[in-house]
């Protein structure tokens, strides 16, 4: 477990793509002053499992350590290289 802390806010951003409208609507937004790894990953992991139908989750590349701890806590591939590989692939495709 991590137990530093973000040294800025940290915000977190729930949307839903209105497909009929080809529209994102906002359905949670809330910033967090300077919380620790493990808050974030709990906050981010109990918003999805109260959201429901959570299909895709973002997060910037600045903190690696928050993303293969947040992979791991859904239970995805955490490898750092795999991580990688699939960010190029995608950046590739666009």
């Amino acid at each position: 477990m991590y137990r530093s802390r973000f040294l800025f806010k940290f915000a977190i951003l729930v949307a839903e793509w209105l497909k009929s409208e080809k529209m994102i609507n906002v359905i949670y937004a809330e910033e967090l002053d300077k919380p620790n790894y493990e808050e974030v990953i709990d906050h981010i992991f109990r918003l999805t499992k109260q959201m429901g139908n959570v299909r895709n989750l973002a997060v910037d590349g600045s903190n690696p350590e928050l993303i293969v701890s947040l992979k791991r806590k859904i239970d995805e591939n955490s490898k750092w290289s795999y991580i990688q590989e699939k960010v190029q692939y995608c950046t590739k495709k666009t």
